[in-house]
């Protein structure tokens, strides 16, 4: 399901394929959380699987086991993760107003969840490796995962959009 609001209807994509594109190329996540009513926004690796029937999938993610974070998602799972490729600045000779950034990037929204036991933590941290390129083949100590919270964003809601340079533009 894609998002209905997006006002560029332009640069909004939506075939699936690209869509995960623009996931396996993007270098820069984000996740929204809500702290008593104020957003607060954090960097993070992040690693993508697609879920049967799911809009989005599923994004991984892997923090230490105390902290703000931490405490905001127990407060409160749902969430927005945000992705986006620099495709660079894009500019006009003699029109200041007609320099824009180029991107791709996605928005998707869903509830927070931690890996049930270190089985699905190894999972989802095989994800994030292989998001990465860092392929398979990892070994992941329970020393380490008794110390690593590995959760995800179970995607229910996702948009994607870009902007590039158009010829006249150039």
């Amino acid at each position: 399901m894609t998002d209905e609001g997006m006002r560029r209807k332009e640069r909004e994509v939506t075939a699936p394929a690209a869509v995960a594109d623009i996931i396996a190329s993007a270098t820069i996540c984000r996740v929204g959380f809500v702290d008593d009513g104020e957003p607060y926004v954090l960097p993070v690796n992040f690693g993508h699987e697609e879920v049967p029937g799911s809009p989005g999938g599923r994004f991984w993610f892997h923090s230490a086991t105390a902290g703000r974070k931490v405490d905001l998602l127990a407060a409160e799972p749902r969430v927005c993760v945000q992705l986006e490729e620099d495709l660079g600045m894009i500019t006009h000779p003699d029109k200041a107003c007609a320099w824009t950034q180029g991107y791709r990037s996605v928005m998707a929204w869903g509830t927070a969840r931690t890996a049930r036991d270190h089985d699905e933590a190894r999972h989802g941290l095989d994800v994030l490796m292989r998001q990465h390129g860092g392929g398979d083949g990892w070994t992941y100590p329970d020393k380490m995962l008794d110390h690593t919270l590995v959760w995800y964003v179970e995607v229910d809601r996702i948009s994607a959009k870009e902007h590039r340079a158009k010829a006249e533009d150039a």
